[in-house]
């Protein structure tokens, strides 16, 4: 589900239900959280899974940041750990979706739906590369040593930093 509603009136951003499990999501990129709403989240989920049919539904609460950074305390409560985990996009989110990408190679429109979703990813966490090389990029290929000797020669200083840069940089 999604922007599920509260007791106390929040909307946990995603939930996975099945007859063992209650996940929430909160997903965080650039939004501060506020008091006690990983708390609130936790509670609600608790709530419905005590008015269940009495089977024992284990609760997570996912913290799914850009990093992996942790939920702040004022955020948490007093949630026991072992209930809480954080989550990036930057591993955990690119992992599951290139191997979802690989699971449905045949099917068009689901692999363009991943590649775009692994692009935008990518750009929030400051992975993407371009699909379009800069001239020092194409110059520093092996198969382009005659270019690079030829530039060389029209201006040594800019290239040879250029090269140096990319050695010591990248």
């Amino acid at each position: 589900f999604r922007e599920e509603l509260t007791d106390t009136n929040r909307r946990i951003d995603f939930t996975i239900k099945s007859s063992k499990y209650l996940i929430g999501i909160e997903m965080k990129v650039n939004a501060p959280d506020l008091n006690n709403q990983i708390a609130d989240y936790y509670t609600s989920l608790k709530k419905e899974a005590e008015n269940g049919d009495g089977t024992p539904q284990e609760i997570q609460i996912l913290y799914l940041t850009k990093f992996g950074k942790k939920a702040p305390n004022h955020s948490i409560g007093n949630i026991p750990s072992q209930h809480l985990r954080k989550i990036s996009f930057n591993r955990h989110i690119i992992e599951w979706l290139n191997a979802s990408l690989s699971s449905v190679r045949n099917i068009t429109n689901l692999r363009v739906f991943l590649e775009d979703y692994i692009s935008v990813v990518q750009k929030i966490t400051r992975l993407h590369k371009s699909n379009i090389m800069d001239i020092n990029e194409e110059l520093a290929l092996p198969s382009n040593k005659k270019h690079l000797i030829s530039l060389l020669s029209i201006d040594p200083n800019k290239s040879k930093g250029i090269l140096l840069h990319n050695f010591f940089f990248r």
